[in-house]
């Protein structure tokens, strides 16, 4: 994943979940940061972190 990637993936924004549970009764199984440590563990495993991001050209 390049930085443009984790800029997009830790930027602080908010999003409500009433909406969907109002509607179908879902709710996160995990809280955001634990599912953020999951997820930063698995692209460690398999060596996604820290790997250039393409140029762009066009």
């Amino acid at each position: 994943m390049g930085p443009l990637g984790v800029r997009d993936l830790t930027r602080e924004v908010g999003f409500s979940t009433a909406r969907i549970r109002e509607l179908t009764g879902w709710e996160p199984a995990v809280s955001l940061a634990d599912g953020m440590a999951r997820t930063e563990v698995w692209l460690r495993e398999r060596g996604l972190l820290g790997v250039r991001e393409p140029s762009r050209r066009g």
